[in-house]
């Protein structure tokens, strides 16, 4: 089992190295110039490939925030979050349904 200063080390490696990796991909296409977007040349892919890699839950910037929450003592925040946002959805519409049927 690893300890919770592991799992922070292992989600800010993981966030780093999708950055990196997307960076490189940018300066590389960035010296392709135009030859990047065109498909013959695969440029094109492996740069949304990386980009799309740095969108992905477990390695984008909510994890920077999740990481600080846990430093502080607090929970991660990606699915209290969630349940924070169906809590007020919720309350929205029994409010809203409160208020019509008066």
């Amino acid at each position: 089992r690893l300890s919770e200063e592991a799992k922070m080390r292992c989600q800010l490696a993981a966030c780093f190295g999708a950055e990196s990796c997307a960076h490189a991909v940018d300066l590389v296409c960035e010296v392709a110039g135009t030859s990047a977007v065109r498909l013959e040349h695969g440029l094109e892919r492996h740069h949304r490939d990386v980009h799309v890699l740095t969108q992905h839950a477990t390695k984008s910037y909510g994890r920077y925030a999740d990481v600080g929450k846990m430093l502080f003592g607090l929970p991660p925040g990606f699915w209290l979050a969630a349940a924070g946002f169906l809590a007020g959805a919720v309350t929205f519409i029994l409010m809203r349904d409160m208020v019509l049927n008066v």
